[in-house]
């Protein structure tokens, strides 16, 4: 998971790309990068890419021309290649007959090592380990032949198998596409006389841009001179599989995702969370929701059941997400940091902490203890999603089985709750997700469950 940002035509490329990354950072802390053009060529220094945070990224190193046409960036949270490398960074720049392209990735692509070595084979040189290096490089390979660079990058996007939201550039043309199954969002916007493409709808809002639409799956948008032109590449789906855990916690809950409103769903996914759970018996009950995921989730529950939520954990907003960050040390040292608990309210209460999902587990049992710690008398947990039992292959770094509790424990509730050490856990169902996904006309058919039910279409 990732977050890329493409600008063109505005008053201030870098100001606004930047900006833009502020607002999908949530999407990826490892590093992040920007690219610029005025319109002829792009410009030294690109691109200009540091390991860290969007607030890390000070200035341009070198002189600024007076106009910049265009300007792509990328905050990365690494699935493929090696975490903490500036060459795996992006935007990545790269070479072909027809003049140089920038390229930024949101996705991941199953098996890439395979293309990587076949593109080796025939003369590719990488500078990375991402699997963003290899889908540049086979539109490199593609152009050799082709008409346009444009004809190369339509023919290549029409036969890779990988899950992709990317923007790209050339020295004078903003590009934006998502695969035809839609597994990652890519949103446009305008501004000015210009326009802006960027993964979350958020950002659009923070820049004052007006929301024009959704590239669509299997499009690719083309941006210059002429405005925005329109092209579809691949096979038309019978049906998409747009990823689930986007609205159940990746997405910002003031964007638009998949067109619904993240807010609006996770609020049902609390609603109908506690609808299957009913009544809780305990006394001296307190309900805390984990900040910030499952505010929206534990609003829809606690007005299904008419109760009162408290706000007892305190989360620190200078702390990164811990659920992203890489390795088991970091992310306890990360919980550490980012929750604070108000002991004077949780002391001697049964406390029900309602959160978005549950996927390793020791964020939660990190915070099931620190409840303890102040002074719980139990703690009943609830999780607004089902049990993950399965890898994704297409953007979220839960890779392997065995980075997953629910399929550790082989769907066992009674020792993942062990696990985590609460005395309760309740999940919301696998039927009950579908039936909130189909809510408000949408087809649950064209989402992708497969973390939860292992239906990979890739």
């Amino acid at each position: 998971m990732c977050g890329v940002v493409g600008v063109y035509n505005v008053s201030s490329v870098l100001n606004t790309n930047l900006d833009g990354l502020h607002m999908v950072q949530h999407r990826g802390q490892d590093a992040v990068g920007v690219a610029l053009s005025d319109g002829k060529s792009f410009l030294p220094n690109s691109p200009s890419r540091i390991l860290g945070l969007v607030g890390d990224y000070k200035a341009w190193p070198g002189l600024l021309p007076e106009k910049i046409l265009l300007g792509t960036g990328h905050v990365r949270y690494a699935t493929s290649g090696v975490h903490a490398s500036i060459e795996n960074a992006q935007p990545m720049i790269i070479s072909t007959r027809w003049g140089p392209f920038t390229i930024a990735h949101n996705g991941d692509t199953p098996e890439f090592e395979e293309q990587r070595a076949r593109l080796e084979k025939e003369g590719a040189k990488f500078l990375s380990t991402a699997d963003t290096e290899v889908l540049g490089e086979s539109i490199a390979k593609q152009a050799e032949t082709a008409l346009t660079l444009q004809d190369a990058m339509l023919e290549v996007l029409a036969d890779f198998k990988g899950a992709f939201a990317l923007v790209m550039s050339t020295a004078s043309s903003l590009i934006g596409c998502r695969d035809p199954f839609g597994y990652r969002p890519l949103s446009i916007g305008k501004l000015e006389d210009g326009w802006i493409l960027v993964s979350e709808t958020c950002a659009l809002d923070h820049l004052r841009a007006e929301y024009v639409r959704d590239v669509d799956p299997g499009e690719m948008v083309w941006i210059d001179e002429h405005g925005l032109q329109s092209f579809k590449f691949g096979e038309q789906k019978s049906r998409l599989q747009q990823c689930i855990f986007e609205p159940i916690y990746f997405s910002r809950p003031d964007s638009k995702v998949f067109g619904r409103y993240v807010d609006g769903m996770r609020k049902d996914l609390g609603e109908k969370l506690a609808q299957e759970v009913g009544e809780l018996d305990h006394e001296n009950m307190i309900f805390i929701a984990v900040p910030d995921s499952a505010m929206f989730a534990a609003d829809g529950y606690a007005k299904a059941m008419d109760i009162q939520l408290e706000h007892a954990l305190i989360r620190h907003h200078y702390s990164v997400r811990t659920f992203i960050q890489d390795g088991e040390s970091a992310r306890d040292q990360g919980v550490r940091l980012k929750f604070n608990p108000i002991s004077h309210r949780i002391k001697g209460k049964w406390v029900v902490l309602i959160d978005d999902s549950l996927v390793r587990g020791t964020t939660m049992r990190r915070l099931v203890r620190m409840m303890r710690e102040n002074g719980a008398v139990g703690v009943t947990l609830l999780i607004a999603s089902p049990p993950i039992f399965h890898p994704c292959r297409y953007g979220v770094d839960m890779k392997t089985y065995d980075q997953l509790l629910a399929a550790l424990k082989k769907g066992k509730v009674d020792e993942i709750c062990n696990f985590v050490e609460a005395d309760e856990l309740y999940y919301l169902s696998y039927d009950g997700l579908r039936e909130v996904v189909e809510r408000e006309g949408f087809l649950a058919q064209n989402f992708c469950f497969a973390c939860f039910d292992g239906n990979y279409v890739l």
